[in-house]
């Protein structure tokens, strides 16, 4: 192991990554195709150059089994992005395309990195990958039988109430909303600011539909934006924004603004429109026929009460004078008999009136008499009660020779409640007198 060690030739990093950057060159001389799945895209302004990475995923299920770093140098990058916008769909650089790319396989020794050097691309290939992309999609769509699902809803006769997706104070924006309100009607926007291209599309046209469909009053789904080339189209080539349209509550309308090719969002929404400005018009019609449909109705009512008037006038004018003779003849014929009842109500009257009057006299004169009766017998006996209390007062009492005794202003009744030297008081009939008891006899009762 000693020996191993001392023959062995210490490298250091640079002449080893050297080693490296020599054998890949050997290894791959010339320039080579790759294809890939671009992610982590990173396009600024204040960079010279393009870096990405370019994926290989594996084939039967979403997830990346291999990638390499890659660069797009500056001397390159005009002529790549010329080449994508002069393609027959005005292709761009974005996340998730995949792309088939001439390059140089490249060892960066200082960082000991691998990446391709990016100096030509194939629009074709994208462009093939795309459709097929799209195609997958769509059969995964029709697998789920959802692809006329929102299509079934049904659109309200008078759609005022609106959920607006769209990017705010953008062409789309403002030519949608200028037409419903020159319309005149009473339209109700709840608007979303979306993104309509880059990689925060689904995200954002995600969001905004499950906000809306937990709305109650609304009518309607408006998914729109300006016009464009075929890459910003392709961010609506999106399952889940497809999927979210499908079970969308409300009839979605799309206006993703193209005039030839049909997003997959497009294919799902219940209706597509070419412009913004193009489903406002669908909208104002709308409402505009079923006023139309309104006002014919009423100009249909009117028209046919008119016919109908006319029709029956003679048959009408007949019935009016029939009725109204039957009703004078019936009036003249309660009238009588409210004479009669009046006639007889009257003698009835009196005649309980000349009854009632003589039980009133009969009554009266019973009532005096026993009222004489009983105040002569009241009298008798008021003039007995007024000779027992004179018999009962107290000074007749005394005028026959009894007295009162009181000790403190309180009569004695007994003696027993007295002692020697008590200062008592006796009344006579007239007089008093006052004494000081010197002796006393109690005894329960004094008989006479």
């Amino acid at each position: 192991m000693s020996h191993f060690i001392d023959t062995q030739k210490i490298y250091t990093i640079s002449e080893l990554n050297e080693i490296i950057r020599e054998k890949i060159d050997t290894e791959f001389p010339e320039f080579i195709w790759l294809c890939g799945e671009v992610r982590d895209l990173r396009i600024r302004k204040d960079k010279k150059h393009i870096y990405l990475n370019l994926c290989q995923k594996h084939p039967e299920a979403d997830y990346i089994i291999a990638q390499v770093k890659a660069i797009i140098f500056e001397n390159r990058k005009n002529y790549i992005q010329r080449r994508l916008k002069t393609a027959n769909l005005s292709l761009s650089l974005r996340e998730g395309i995949e792309i088939k790319v001439l390059c140089k396989e490249s060892f960066y020794p200082p960082w000991g990195e691998i990446r391709v050097v990016i100096y030509d691309i194939d629009p074709l290939f994208t462009l093939g990958s795309l459709t097929k992309t799209r195609q997958r999609i769509l059969k995964e769509l029709e697998r789920r039988k959802l692809i006329n699902k929102n299509k079934s809803l049904d659109l309200p006769l008078v759609p005022l109430n609106i959920g607006l997706i769209t990017s705010f104070d953008s062409a789309a924006y403002h030519d949608f909303i200028s037409e419903l309100k020159n319309s005149g009607f009473g339209f109700r926007i709840y608007f979303y600011n979306a993104y309509m291209q880059g990689e925060n599309v689904e995200r954002d046209i995600v969001e905004a539909l499950s906000l809306f469909n937990r709305l109650k009053n609304l009518d309607v789904i408006v998914i729109t934006r300006g016009g464009g080339g075929s890459a910003d189209l392709g961010w609506f080539d999106n399952i889940n924004i497809a999927i979210n349209i499908a079970y969308s509550r409300f009839p979605v309308l799309t206006g993703i603004g193209h005039q030839i090719n049909l997003t997959i969002a497009d294919i799902v929404s219940y209706a597509h429109f070419k412009t913004p400005t193009a489903i406002a018009q669908f909208l104002c019609a709308k409402v505009d026929n079923f006023m139309r449909n309104i006002d014919n109705i009423r100009d249909n009512l009117v028209l046919k009460t008119q016919r109908l008037f006319k029709d029956n006038k003679e048959s009408l004018y007949k019935k009016i004078v029939q009725v109204q003779r039957v009703s004078v003849e019936s009036f003249r014929e309660w009238y009588n008999k409210i004479i009669i009842t009046k006639v007889d109500l009257e003698k009835l009257v009196d005649s309980l009136f000349k009854g009632k009057m003589k039980s009133l006299q009969e009554a009266k004169s019973y009532m005096k008499l026993n009222l004489t009766n009983s105040l002569n017998s009241l009298n008798k006996d008021l003039d007995i009660f007024q000779e027992k209390v004179r018999l009962l007062n107290p000074l007749n009492v005394l005028k026959r020779g009894f007295s009162i005794t009181l000790k403190d202003g309180k009569v004695i009744k007994d003696a027993s409640i007295l002692k020697n030297r008590d200062q008592i008081e006796t009344i006579l009939y007239k007089g008093k007198i006052k004494s000081e008891v010197t002796d006393f006899y109690a005894q329960e009762e004094v008989n006479f």
